[in-house]
């Protein structure tokens, strides 16, 4: 996916709440920022390559100036779960054609 796409994509997720519920959740507050592990363990766990996902989300957020908070960071992975199942290239049906 071109870099210009995710970046846009990714910075509208912050307007869409949502996140995968996991025990190990119980210590994030609202406002705490959350690490690569953490990103980690929010990722659905049928994710293939969890932790380049979880690398990806930290440095976007980085670039974008987004807080690294649960409330964020759960947005951006609900809307790439929704959008692309946690598929780097998803096949879109039609794109392109007029």
């Amino acid at each position: 996916m071109p870099k210009p796409i995710f970046n846009a994509l990714l910075l509208s997720t912050v307007l869409i709440a949502g996140c995968q519920s996991s025990t190990e959740e119980a210590d994030n507050t609202p406002s705490k920022i959350l690490d690569t592990k953490h990103i980690f363990k929010l990722i659905p766990k049928a994710t293939t390559n969890r932790m380049a996902w979880a690398n990806d989300v930290h440095t976007i957020m980085d670039e974008l100036n987004i807080e690294r908070n649960l409330s964020d960071t759960c947005s951006i992975i609900a809307v790439v779960d929704q959008e692309s199942n946690f598929v780097a290239d998803p096949q879109v049906p039609n794109l392109g054609k007029k």
